[in-house]
């Protein structure tokens, strides 16, 4: 997992080796997020509070995400 802290525009690229789950702050804030991966596996955003909602970002698609914290 990697931790995300202030960046509110993100951009990924490069060919996705297996599954990578995005954290995001569990703040309220608007993301901006461009998926420009490739390869047989999924993106996924999400907080790290127990039950919240995941975004899975398909590949060549850009997305802007709100998090209720």
């Amino acid at each position: 997992m990697k931790n995300i802290e202030n960046n509110i525009i993100q951009e990924y690229s490069g060919v996705l080796l297996s599954n990578c789950n995005i954290v995001l702050p569990p703040t309220v804030q608007l993301y901006s997020v461009n998926n420009l991966t490739s390869g047989a596996y999924n993106l996924t955003f999400k907080t790290a509070s127990v039950g919240a909602a995941t975004y899975t970002l398909p590949q060549n698609t850009t997305a802007l995400l709100i998090c209720d914290g």
